[in-house]
């Protein structure tokens, strides 16, 4: 298999556990933003166009998955994407503790600037879920997803 297939099969891979997590998971409380990581590896070898479109689609995808309003995870990861993109030239991906916290506070943010505007349009509360949890389960899950040889290898974001 080449670096590319394994990247589209991991890709879809990761695609089909969002969905699952959603569909099942949600009951437990255990939600990892898989699509995230997507996004992720997009802004660190993508151009600046490519994180955008990719934010956008990543965005609308949380959207249907999460909520009923379209737009609002969208522009968050739009405006996060624009950060990433900016500041990922500066991360060190060698070190599993910078991978954690950078994924960590970058969905935090996302995440933050979603619930807000969910809190202004419908009056929901900021969620500790989405602003603590679900950004340490997405990092933790990362770092073990990015210690792997075969992945590091295919992925290739050093």
């Amino acid at each position: 298999m080449t670096k590319r297939q394994f990247r589209f099969t991991l890709a879809l891979f990761l695609i089909l556990l969002q969905i699952l997590v959603n569909l099942y998971l949600n009951e437990f409380n255990i939600n990892i933003d898989f699509l995230f990581l997507i996004l992720i590896y997009i802004s660190s070898k993508g151009n600046f166009m490519k994180s955008l479109i990719a934010a956008t689609i990543v965005g609308w995808g949380t959207d249907l998955l999460n909520s009923q309003i379209i737009g609002v995870f969208g522009f968050s990861r739009v405006v996060i994407a624009y950060i990433i993109f900016e500041i990922i030239v500066f991360i060190d991906f060698k070190r599993l503790s910078f991978t954690f916290l950078f994924i960590f506070f970058s969905l935090s943010i996302s995440n933050l600037v979603a619930s807000l505007f969910l809190l202004f349009i419908n009056d929901y509360g900021l969620s500790v879920g989405m602003i603590i949890y679900q950004p340490l389960l997405t990092g933790m899950f990362a770092v073990i997803l990015v210690n792997s040889d075969r992945i590091k290898e295919a992925i290739n974001v050093y």
